[in-house]
């Protein structure tokens, strides 16, 4: 066991399992049992029951939780997806702070897309596309490794992560921060047969692998599926959590094993949900509905800080940063219990999100006919206990009773127009003007492995 000395501050592990809607965590309620670990860590330590995402994809969730900042603040987004330099970082402070900070992340986008959502970090790991001293002859074969993953289903790094972490870990005589993104909730789905048909009967298996997993095309009107086949995809998905839940198991393990569990805050959470058809949507855009922004936030905090507790109250993944902040940056250092007596207390009452830039290329690319009209609406959405507005930039809304309809299935916003109406200039009071278009759009080079890595998880 290594010996924590005094003003030792402790690790913090942040995973981001890519994704993966809260309300399909059975430590959430759900059915079916999905997440065997992750509730076992949320039994020993804490679990947060209202936490939102800023944005229903990558970049801009991402660029949220590493900033502290709104989309609309901090600029990231499908037209300038770069991370603007002014903006402090998770990684860069935790780093000036004393932190060996490291990136292994199985989204290209966060690690290996050039989008300088890794500034700060002292290790980056882009374990899709990561290889250390490679010559031709090796990408040579790697591209045929590559092939050969894809037709037998293994999984999208995740077990590979898990082992790097480990090596990692093992590399670090001083307090570290280590960021993981796992990719295996996010289509296309590629998991080994065990994995694979976790929750779906022997007699069901070869319906399940005929079906299309063709988000874009089922928004596009060229596919429709029956609600069998979407409960099929649905089975899918849950075996692609349980098989990330196993790699999180690993990682609590790891950590025991090498003695430092205690001296550890553990935080697992997603950047956005998924849609099963839900308003008529599949992936993860278009749209800023609870299925999309409520994401699972379940913490392990050292020596027993929080032990079993729920946390009701809402929190967003905006807060993270200043958290983390408040427990490692003062004189304190995060290791005794009395450090995290301030998150029973309320965060925030609100929470914002938005949707500023739809990705309409992803569409546009092989449907280049299809009318994608009402897809190309910027949306902002603004949460409270009761209420939720969903505001497209054209003006027009949507509002629903987020107590009596959790589902929101029934829009308000015509009966309830003076409700609408607050919740809208709460909304501008908090996030200000929309964005203009007429910046000059920072861009980003790919080359063209990255590139089809990218297109074939819907983002270009």
């Amino acid at each position: 066991m290594k010996k924590i000395q005094p003003g030792y501050r402790p690790n913090i592990i942040l995973i981001v399992l890519d994704s993966v809607r809260q309300d399909h965590l059975s430590s959430y309620g759900y059915s079916r049992n999905t997440t065997p670990n992750i509730d076992s860590l949320a039994a020993e330590g804490t679990l947060f029951e209202n936490a939102y995402s800023t944005s229903c994809w990558t970049i801009p969730s991402h660029a949220s939780l590493f900033t502290g900042l709104y989309p609309s603040k901090h600029g990231v987004n499908l037209e300038h997806n770069l991370l603007p330099p002014e903006h402090e970082t998770m990684a860069g402070y935790l780093k000036a702070l004393g932190y060996h900070t490291a990136c292994i992340s199985c989204n290209s986008f966060v690690a290996g897309g050039g989008t300088d959502l890794n500034r700060g970090f002292d290790l980056t790991i882009d374990v899709d596309g990561y290889r250390e001293g490679e010559s031709i002859v090796d990408r040579g074969i790697r591209f045929l490794q590559k092939r050969w993953r894809k037709s037998i289903h293994r999984d999208r790094g995740a077990a590979r992560a898990a082992r790097i972490a480990g090596e990692y870990m093992d590399a670090q005589p001083g307090p570290f921060f280590l960021f993981m993104n796992f990719m295996d909730c996010h289509l296309p789905y590629r998991l080994q047969k065990r994995q694979r048909y976790q929750f779906i009967p022997p007699m069901e298996r070869k319906r399940v692998d005929r079906i299309p997993l063709d988000p874009f095309a089922v928004m596009a009107g060229e596919l429709e599926l029956s609600p069998r086949e979407i409960a099929g995809i649905r089975a899918l998905y849950d075996g692609s959590l349980y098989y990330l839940d196993q790699q999180v198991g690993r990682l609590v393990s790891q950590l025991k094993e090498r003695g430092i569990f205690e001296q550890t805050i553990v935080l697992i959470t997603s950047d956005h949900g998924e849609s099963f058809g839900e308003h008529g949507l599949f992936d993860h855009q278009y749209g800023l509905y609870e299925h999309l922004l409520r994401v699972p936030l379940v913490a392990h905090f050292p020596n027993g800080s929080l032990s079993g507790e729920r946390i009701k109250h809402m929190i967003q993944l905006v807060d993270l940063f200043p958290i983390l902040k408040r427990l490692v940056g003062g004189p304190n250092c995060g290791l005794e219990p009395e450090d995290y007596v301030f998150l029973r207390k309320p965060i925030r009452a609100l929470a914002l999100s938005e949707y500023l830039v739809p990705n309409l290329k992803a569409i546009h690319r092989r449907f280049p006919n299809t009318d994608v009209s009402r897809f190309d609406k910027p949306l902002r959405a603004i949460i409270n206990k009761e209420y939720k507005l969903i505001l497209r930039r054209d003006g027009t809304c949507e509002l629903y009773n987020l107590i009596n309809d959790p589902g929101e299935t029934v829009d308000l916003s015509a009966t309830k127009r003076e409700k609408a109406a607050e919740l809208e200039a709460r909304l501008a009071a908090l996030l200000g003007p929309w964005p203009g278009s007429g910046q000059a759009a920072s861009q980003f080079k790919l080359d063209e492995e990255l590139r089809e890595r990218l297109e074939a998880m819907g983002y270009l």
